[in-house]
């Protein structure tokens, strides 16, 4: 599966865990790797919980959709 690999996920969640809850602008880059992790943990939890009706799609899995999405 595509995807980042164990130690990029560390980086990511190691990151994010460092940003403070804040109500001005973060940036795009922050703003993208927090709603990046926020989706592929739900997504995997989906995907344990119920299976094929969630399958973890490799395309679904790169950041630069969520970049995009805040650009």
């Amino acid at each position: 599966m595509n995807g980042p690999s164990s130690d990029e996920w560390t980086n990511i969640a190691r990151e994010n865990s460092a940003v403070a809850t804040s109500l001005s602008k973060l940036g795009i880059e922050v703003s993208a790797r927090l709603m990046y992790q926020g989706y592929v943990v739900t997504m995997c939890n989906l995907h344990v919980l119920f299976g094929a009706d969630f399958p973890l799609l490799p395309e679904a899995l790169a950041i630069e959709r969520f970049r995009e999405l805040i650009r």
